[in-house]
This record gives C-alpha cells, structure tokens and sequence, in this order.
C-alpha cells in the first residue's frame, strides 16, 4: 500500500507537474490503481493476484513523472530548476542531441525516450541526487520489472515464471520508489508558482469521474 494519502500525493503532482495533461493522465491511472488496492483488501487471500497490475502502473506513473520533468529541463526559462541552472546548458544540450525526428525525413524532432534512457540523462546531471546514489539502478530494475507486462519476456528478467517476479516484496520496494520520486519533486523541483490543479485533481481522484 502507498504511505502517502490521495491527497499528499496530488499536493506534491501540483507543485511539481509541468504538463498538465500529463498529469490529468497520471491522476486517471493513480484511480486505478487505489481500486486496485481497495479490491485487493476485500480479498486478500486473492491479493498476489494484483500485483502485476500495480507495479506496471506505479512504474508507469514513475516514468510519466520523469519524462514530465525532461520535458521541463528542456523547455522552461524562467521555471528551469534553480538548484540545476550551473547545469542548464549541458542539460539542454544532452536533450538536444537524443531527440528524434517527429516523422521519418523530418527536421522537426521531439523527445521520445523510455525511462532507462532518462536514468542516463538524470544519473549524468545528478538530478536525483549523486550519481552513486541508488535510485539510479534502482529505477532500471523498476523498468525492467515492469517491462515483464510482455509475457513472453524476451529479454530474460527476472524468473521465468510471473507469480515469482510479481511478490509483495518488490511491489512494497516499487512503492517506496514512487515515493521517494515523489519527494524529490516535492521538494527540489517545485514550480515558482501554484498551478490551481490541486483541488482539481483531488476531485478527479477522489470522486466518479474521468
């Protein structure tokens, strides 16, 4: 189960989120997954049962998080993070170079990266902390945990068989990395101002709704 509360956890989305629609979509997939602990509560002799789900989409929500503050490094000028702004333009840089054409043939290019291509831009710049901190190999298991979503798993992580990959253990460890992810973004990554999403998002999340 997460620590942090519904609402602890869209204070700290409204504070650091840059791309809203990013965020509407977060908070749709946070629905899920709180239903996905309710369910699991009522039946908990059935509750290894939704593991799998969970780390796919907490580790989903995780990369979402990233990806929106890639996008942010990119794109911000005033809203550029003060404790990265020695790093700015080695940051921008880096972005730069690892964009990719929007078409085939096209001049015009764009972001596209998966969360392991991320963790490189991060664990260089030191974005999450040192880079000999943990979060970093920390983060590429994540992925490739929940890159197990293809059964046939090609690429050989983890055991062979999924009631083995998908424990109470390594969710409870996919969780405090959600956390955790989230207080950096609490804390070193705020936006300069109040995005009024907050009680939005508390309303999406908590009630019927989209």
């Amino acid at each position: 189960m997460l620590a942090k509360s519904k609402e602890e956890i869209v204070e700290a989305l409204s504070k650091s989120i840059w791309d809203f629609k990013i965020g509407d979509n977060i908070i749709y997939n946070l629905k899920i997954i709180f239903a996905l602990y309710e369910k699991s509560e009522r039946v908990p002799e059935r509750a290894s049962l939704f593991y799998k789900p969970l780390v796919v989409l907490i580790v989903s929500i995780i990369e979402a998080l990233m990806f929106d503050l890639v996008c942010r490094l990119d794109g911000a000028t005033s809203h550029f993070p003060h404790n990265l702004i020695e790093k700015r333009t080695e940051i921008k840089q880096w972005i730069e170079k690892k964009k990719v054409p929007i078409t085939k043939g096209s001049s015009a290019r764009i972001i596209r990266y998966k969360i392991g291509q991320i963790v490189l831009l991060f664990k260089e710049h030191e974005v999450l902390g040192p880079s000999e901190t943990a979060i970093y190999d920390e983060l590429i298991k994540a992925a490739a945990m929940r890159n197990r979503i293809h059964i046939q798993n090609d690429r050989k992580s983890f055991e062979r068989d999924e009631n083995l990959v998908f424990t109470k253990t390594r969710l409870e460890a996919i969780e405090r990395i959600f956390q955790h992810i989230l207080d950096i973004m609490r804390t070193l990554y705020v936006r300069p101002f109040d995005s009024g999403q907050k009680e939005v998002w508390i309303e999406q999340l908590s009630g019927e709704g989209k």
